[in-house]
């Protein structure tokens, strides 16, 4: 029986928590969500396997992985590789212990409520960018937006936006990720976007709260 350590757990490590995979390859965009089911310091770190076409094939040992989950109001990350894999009685993968897990509080962005339409293109793993579809930008903060659309997203995808702020100055393919989901009604979807910060494209929308916050 596997116990997890109480002193890791306050660091930000906890049994149950959704963690989100990435290879640490730059020229793959995969992305893959695991639930952690325990771990011993210093030694490994034991996940589901994914239950996605090809997780099996992916994970294989020695693959190297970036991961990140949110915990109590924190982002943490930390850069792991499969040491091992089973399939009974259960499929499962063996992460190596990390060496270090870098912890970010989150941070507390001002939303304006918005009714804007607008399109998004979602980029597949090899890169390229699906066609535009249309949604609707719900709020929007200096860090990212929410968008409902009739398309499902899933968490991890990288994203493109377009649409007009509400001060009329438009914004073409500012990049994102969507970092969470939810349906919304039939056949309707809710996204949560985080903004790629360095974006030059994101720099009206920086310019725009920079102007609300004078005003206020």
């Amino acid at each position: 029986m596997m116990m997890h350590d109480e002193q890791h757990e306050r660091e930000g490590f906890e049994v149950g928590v959704h963690v989100h995979l990435q290879p640490a390859a730059d020229n793959r965009r995969d992305r893959y969500e695991v639930v952690v089911r325990g771990w011993q310091e210093g030694k490994f770190v034991l996940a589901d396997m994914p239950d996605a076409e090809g997780a099996i094939e992916t994970f294989k040992v020695g693959t190297e992985w970036v991961a990140r989950y949110i915990l109590s109001g924190k982002a943490f990350g930390f850069k792991t590789d499969v040491t091992r894999v089973q399939f009974h009685p259960k499929p499962l993968v063996f992460f190596s212990y990390p060496e270090s897990i870098e912890a970010l509080t989150i941070r507390k962005y001002k939303r304006i409520s918005t009714f804007i339409i607008g399109s998004v293109s979602r980029f597949e793993s090899d890169g390229t960018a699906t066609g535009d579809v249309e949604c609707v930008v719900r709020d929007l903060s200096r860090g990212g937006c929410l968008i409902e659309t009739d398309t499902a997203l899933s968490v991890g995808d990288t994203i493109a936006l377009t649409f007009v702020l509400p001060n009329g100055e438009p914004l073409k393919n500012i990049p994102g990720e969507v970092r969470n989901t939810r349906p919304a009604g039939e056949k309707r979807f809710i996204g949560g976007i985080m903004f790629a910060e360095e974006a030059q494209e994101k720099r009206p929308v920086d310019a725009f709260f920079d102007r609300v916050d004078a005003e206020q």
